[in-house]
């Protein structure tokens, strides 16, 4: 499963096609989260570019962004106040 995951990664660092009812951001999250219980941590970079390279700061997509930066270890205080705000 991880390689075939890893083979749908695009050139723009986004897991998701025309045909994907999720955007672009929810698949690539996801993909995110399955690649990282995969141990698969260092092929999901790119997709955390594209993920916070999202301009769309509503809850979920804030929500996202948070959860992949502290599944990577990340601190993002200014994701914390945004969401919360």
């Amino acid at each position: 499963m991880a390689d075939w995951l890893s083979d749908q990664l695009r050139p723009d660092g986004g897991y998701a096609s025309a045909n994907d009812l999720a955007t672009p951001a929810q698949a690539t999250s996801e993909a995110i989260r399955a690649l990282r219980m995969l141990g698969r941590t260092t092929e999901a970079s790119a997709a955390e570019v594209f993920l916070n390279a999202e301009p769309y700061t509503g809850t979920e997509y804030l929500a996202r962004r948070l959860l992949a930066a502290a599944e990577a270890g990340i601190a993002s205080d200014a994701l914390v106040s945004q969401l919360t705000s």
